[in-house]
């Protein structure tokens, strides 16, 4: 599958190459499409108009250099909640990017999203370390 992350800026991929992908993958409908990205951005626009088999949604400001954290449950679910549901609505597969925290995965099928894709920087700096 393919994952792609149209950040507002384009510095990951721009708009017009999502579009170009998704074109493409109909000739590979096994392949996986995931889109990714903070969902109060540009990314339900690409949603709404490939309806790719997943999103993953990403707390990244528009500013923000790379992913460095995922959501806060439950200060986000409200702002999350409706967003969840809409992907849904269109059949498409939601994953939140959260943090490893074991309390927060029950808050996130709480939401109802139906994936996580767990931050995993934590594990990455204790490399080598007891």
């Amino acid at each position: 599958g393919i994952t792609v992350h149209p950040r507002p800026d384009a510095r990951h991929i721009r708009s017009g190459d999502v579009d170009d992908l998704a074109a493409l993958l109909k000739d590979w409908p096994d392949a996986e499409f995931n889109i990714e990205g903070n969902p109060t951005q540009n990314l339900m626009d690409f949603v709404h108009r490939h309806r790719p088999h997943q999103v993953t949604f990403v707390p990244d400001a528009e500013d923000q250099f790379t992913s460095d954290h995922g959501w806060t449950l439950p200060q986000d679910a409200e702002r999350l909640r409706p967003l969840i549901r809409e992907a849904q609505d269109l059949g498409v597969r939601v994953s939140l990017f959260m943090d490893p925290q074991p309390a927060a995965m029950a808050a996130v099928a709480e939401l109802g999203a139906d994936r996580i894709e767990l931050y995993t920087e934590t594990f990455a700096s204790s490399f080598g370390t007891p």
